[in-house]
């Protein structure tokens, strides 16, 4: 078993979490990771989870707009944010000698927004634009699309970007209110990785984050059980190629069958070149340029996709493949050395991910937000090696079967 260095978790008396990292270098890398994203916005207010990531780097209490922004790029950092259906996070990326002044800025940030009025209404129309940017996209929307489709009528299935009528009828008091509700340090997850000396980056998040803000009540949220309920939708669209995507709803962060579904979504149709979709039709045939499986997992469900893009002449040739391919991975057992093969596959791949040190520190914080500890590689690799080809079909015929999948098809009306 190959060993990797272990992450160590810190909580202080306000509930917050640390989740330190070292890796020697000159960079350090952090992040603010908070429990609250698109799926906990009230109703009648998708993307306000989004619109909150954007405002909050218009101004604190202490700082205006060009202020918070120019605080790390001054000296050479970087300051990002990012909003997903569950998590909000702002991180940052700098020299060491500069990590006191970017954990200052990010509790800044996260913890004294002012929400300029007049900023609030000038952002409006930078997230509309990104939306209808984003609408021009079909290869991205569809994808959005699905996600409502199969989450119909639950906040999971909105987009995070939410829409027209959504994001035009946010206010400074919603932002304020969302803000007051969900952003407590109990629900905060405070990421490094770098090669500062633990006790210095305890010593610093301690200075400027050592806040009470627990949640003194529950907080909405739509989590539930979702059904089996599957459809097959046509929309007709002014495209150069027909948009298709497959799939269904999977197994959330906690079922232990996540770990088959890596491999078999690995193997069907992940990252590699060499995936079996990948192989018998894009370069087999030609038919497709893109074509693709992948899955999230969500803290309580999760979502299995099978996507490809072809011209309108090639679709019909292109769903008797996938068929074929889905086919055989339900049903035929895969032999143990290839197995084993695919197996040193999905670990080196995750070997390499953590190479991308901002990218596993954003990791680490999502790990502790789902299991409230972080997930060593040492860890995930035993779980990978313990699959066997049976946990893969049987993963396989809970997700691909004819009665699991929904699907959506942008179908071109040209020609």
């Amino acid at each position: 078993m190959i060993k990797f260095p272990e992450s160590k978790l810190h909580e202080f008396p306000s509930g917050l979490r640390l989740v330190y990292h070292y890796s020697p270098g000159a960079i350090s890398h952090c992040g603010i990771m908070v429990n609250a994203g698109s799926r906990h916005e009230p109703d009648k207010k998708a993307g306000l989870a989004h619109f909150i990531e954007h405002v909050i780097f218009k101004g604190t209490e202490k700082r205006n707009a060009y202020q918070v922004l120019n605080r790390l790029e001054s000296v050479g950092g970087d300051l990002n944010a990012y909003t997903t259906k569950e998590e909000t996070c702002v991180h940052a990326s700098m020299l060491h000698i500069h990590f006191d002044r970017a954990v200052e800025l990010l509790a800044d940030i996260i913890f004294s927004p002012s929400f300029p009025a007049k900023e609030v209404e000038v952002e409006k129309g930078v997230v509309l634009d990104e939306i209808n940017s984003y609408l021009d996209n079909p290869s991205e929307q569809i994808f959005d699309d699905f996600e409502c489709m199969v989450f119909q009528g639950k906040p999971l299935g909105n987009p995070i970007l939410g829409n027209v009528e959504s994001v035009k009828s946010f206010t400074r008091k919603d932002l304020v209110e969302f803000t007051a509700l969900h952003y407590k340090t109990d629900r905060m997850v405070v990421s490094y990785v770098g090669a500062l000396p633990l006790d210095k980056v305890l010593d610093s998040v301690s200075k400027h984050m050592n806040f009470k803000r627990h949640s003194k009540k529950g907080f909405f949220d739509s989590a539930v059980r979702y059904g089996k309920k599957t459809k097959r939708v046509v929309v007709e669209r002014n495209t150069a190629h027909d948009h298709y995507i497959s799939g269904g709803k999977a197994f959330s962060a906690h079922d232990s069958k996540r770990f088959a579904l890596f491999l078999m979504n690995n193997i069907l149709g992940g990252p590699g070149m060499s995936s079996r979709l990948n192989m018998n039709i894009r370069e087999k045939y030609g038919y497709t340029y893109q074509i693709e499986s992948g899955f999230h997992t969500f803290s309580d469900t999760g979502l299995f996709h099978i996507y490809f893009a072809t011209e309108k002449g090639f679709f019909n040739k292109c769903l008797e493949l996938v068929k074929k391919e889905t086919d055989k991975m339900r049903n035929q057992r895969i032999a143990d050395t290839r197995l084993a093969s695919f197996k040193y596959q999905l670990k080196g791949q995750i070997a390499l991910g953590q190479e991308n040190r901002a990218g596993f520190m954003l990791n680490n914080a999502r790990n502790v937000v789902l299991y409230d500890r972080p997930l060593d590689l040492s860890y995930v690799m035993s779980k990978i090696d313990l699959v066997t080809s049976s946990d893969i079909m049987n993963v396989a015929n809970d997700l691909l079967s004819d009665e699991s999948i929904s699907s959506l098809h942008y179908k071109s009306d040209k020609g």
